[in-house]
Parts: structure tokens; sequence; C-alpha cells
């Protein structure tokens, strides 16, 4: 049992490149800017973890995220990032260590 707050330091991952890695170990929550199409590779989960992945557009925007084949979707329909110049999506994503599964959810065009 927990009382209070639970806090992981927001771990500035920088501009993405076309392929980049969130390592966990860097903290629960990370934050990104697009500033192309992104290939997520994500390192050393910890089973019942829960993570948050935070991206915002460059100033010129439509740009896509590629998830990992483990990242698991609420009707197997994944969740898109905000297209839109400076959008920001933010998601969550809790780790299955038994089936090395994320399940995600999303929420996107904050602004």
């Amino acid at each position: 049992r927990v009382g209070g707050q639970i806090v992981s330091d927001l771990h500035d991952d920088g501009n993405s490149s076309t392929a980049d890695t969130i390592d966990w170990n860097n903290g629960n929550v990370h934050y990104s800017v697009l500033t192309g199409n992104v290939t997520y590779t994500l390192s050393n989960p910890v089973s019942g973890a829960v993570y948050t992945v935070i991206v915002k557009q460059d100033g010129t925007g439509g740009y896509a995220i590629t998830w990992p084949a483990a990242v698991k979707w609420a009707n197997g329909t994944e969740v898109d990032a905000a297209t839109a110049a400076i959008a920001v999506s933010v998601f969550t994503l809790v780790y299955d260590g038994v089936n090395s599964v994320y399940y995600a959810t999303g929420a996107i065009a904050f602004a």
C-alpha cells in the first residue's frame, strides 16, 4: 500500500529521429518532439508498471509513430498521434510481464 503521490521525473528524450529507444530505466514518463515519422523501441519494462509517453509535433507536424508489436490497443485499434503542428498526444502503457505486452491507451490533440 502506498499513501500519497508516486512521482517519476519527466525524462526529456529531445527531438525524435526515425528510430528512437525509450528506456524505462530513465523514468516512467517520457517526452519527445516529433521531427519526423518515428519507430519506437521500448526497453527495460517492469511487469505491472505504468508508463507515459508524451509527444509533441514540431512546427510542421504531420508525423506518425510506429509502436512495437508488443503494444496492444483496445479493440485492436491503434490511437494515432495528433498530426497538427505543435499538437500534443499522451499515451499510457501498462506492462504485462506475464504475456510480454503493453496495454495502451491514448489521448490526442492537446494544444
